[in-house]
């Protein structure tokens, strides 16, 4: 669906609710008098990359301040190019405060207790949700097979080790280009 943009601050106002979906895909931003839309690759909430002809990341950022938005379209589940593979948390942090977000890494915040947190239900069901998304049906015959080998039965809040395996073995089952913005934004620290 199109939607029509008149600044920088309703572009914003569009990847906020991009991010916060957790979707995957591209967001194309026509500009005023550019032949190049403006693309930002999203990959389960996180920005990964983006371009606007030759430029990529930081690059497109400096040249985005200077442009007129007309409109905007998102394609869920569009493949990601390769120039997003290498570093997409680093650029995705940068990307991210050009956007006006504290990153969201899943990572904790030092000095707060999370496992709580990031082993409950609803984090394993949107773990879940985003491991379906890249792999498709087939993730629910995967995640029910590991929950088995590592003893967790569903509809419990997970212990932080058995939690642990969990990610190393969904780590694993992931196609490479995943696999960083995986642990990115699942893997916690373990407390001390």
């Amino acid at each position: 669906m199109q939607e029509k943009l008149d600044s920088i601050g309703s572009l914003k106002k569009m990847v906020r609710t991009y991010k916060e979906s957790k979707h995957s895909g591209l967001l194309s931003v026509k500009v005023d008098g550019n032949d190049y839309l403006v693309k930002i690759y999203f990959e389960l909430g996180m920005i990964v990359g983006m371009s606007m002809g030759a430029l990529k990341n930081e690059s497109c950022l400096n040249e985005l301040n200077k442009c007129k938005l007309v409109d905007a379209t998102f394609i869920k589940n569009c493949k990601v190019p390769s120039f997003t593979t290498a570093g997409k948390v680093e650029i995705n942090h940068k990307l991210e405060e050009f956007f006006g977000f504290s990153p969201v890494t899943g990572l904790p915040t030092p000095g707060k207790e999370t496992h709580a947190i990031n082993t409950s239900i609803e984090h394993l069901q949107q773990l879940e949700k985003d491991v379906t998304e890249i792999l498709g049906p087939i993730s629910k015959l995967l995640i029910d097979s590991i929950y088995a080998e590592i003893g967790y039965s569903h509809d419990k809040e997970m212990s932080p080790l058995l939690y642990s395996q969990l990610i190393d073995r969904l780590k694993r089952e992931l196609p490479s280009e995943h696999q960083s913005v995986f642990a990115a934004k699942y893997t916690i620290e373990p407390m001390f």
